[in-house]
Parts: structure tokens; sequence; C-alpha cells
């Protein structure tokens, strides 16, 4: 755990702000964590409650909005490593999974990709809110088990979306 979490998210949040995202809708937009969880975090800052370490995709999300490179998140969590920020390229190329301009051409060129990474992108949002809820709820264990299972499906779709690249 953090040695202060209040810190960790305060940090997180002007990262947000400095990147031009003010609001919770603008952070989810630009790829960052759910509503829910932005939520928790404005209470942790006011030190109205406290946090464990976010999941990994969380980690991976406050890296995508605040414009830092991955990882960045979790060593600021885990060390309190000042974050550091990607590149313009960088960012979008890790949010993609995008490695060299010729994937990059044929990503630009899948007709409805954007709409389609949009619908995935509510729908991973859709499944984390509901397992904030759940874990609230039901207590870590049973969370934990539904979070394998949503890693599982998230494992599944980038398969399909391999293969649907591949073709």
């Amino acid at each position: 755990m953090s040695s202060d979490p209040q810190a960790f998210v305060r940090t997180v949040l002007a990262a947000f702000e400095a990147a031009g995202r003010a609001t919770d809708d603008e952070v989810g937009r630009a790829g960052g964590p759910s509503n829910t969880t932005m939520a928790k975090y404005r209470k942790v800052a006011k030190g109205e409650m406290t946090m464990e370490e976010p999941r990994g995709d969380v980690l991976k999300r406050i890296d995508v909005a605040a414009n830092w490179k991955q990882g960045s998140a979790r060593a600021l969590w885990r060390w309190q490593r000042e974050p550091q920020p990607a590149s313009a390229g960088s960012a979008l190329s890790e949010a993609l999974g995008v490695v060299s301009p010729s994937d990059l051409n044929r990503v630009v060129h899948l007709e409805g990709f954007e709409g389609y990474v949009e619908r995935l992108a509510e729908r991973l949002t859709e499944v984390e809110e509901r397992l904030d809820l759940l874990e609230a709820e039901l207590g870590r264990g049973a969370a934990h088990r539904l979070e394998v299972a949503a890693d599982d499906a998230d494992h599944d779709i980038e398969d399909a979306q391999e293969q649907r690249h591949d073709t």
C-alpha cells in the first residue's frame, strides 16, 4: 500500500487537470478511470476515506489520461516515484497497442474502428463500475474472482481484435 494514498490521488487529480481534463467525463473520454472511481478519488483527496492499491487496468487508465509514460502511476503508488510524461506519439501508441507506423495505418483504415473502440470502452467502464459496486457489497474475495473473469473477457476481446487486424 502506498504510504500516502491521499498524496497519490492528489498528484493524479492534478495531472488530469494539467492535461486539460477538469471533469470526470473528460477524464473518462481520455481513457481514464470511471466516474465511480473518480468520485472515490475525490473523497480520498479530501481525507474522507482511504484506499488500497488500484487494479492494474485502472493504473494504466491513469497513465493514459494523465499523459504519463506507462507504469508511472504504479511507480507513484508503490515507491512514490515522480511520474514520467509520455511523448505525444507514445501516448497514442501505448493506448492503441501500436508498435509501428504500418500498424497505425492499418488501424486508421479499418471502417468503424473508432466507434467499435468507443463501444468497447463504454462496456469496460460499465463492467468496472459494476465491479466497484460488487466489491463494496461482496467483499474483496468475490470481487477478485469477477475481476479475473473480466480480465479473461478482455483478453478474448484483444484476441478477436488481433484476428480482425490479421484479416
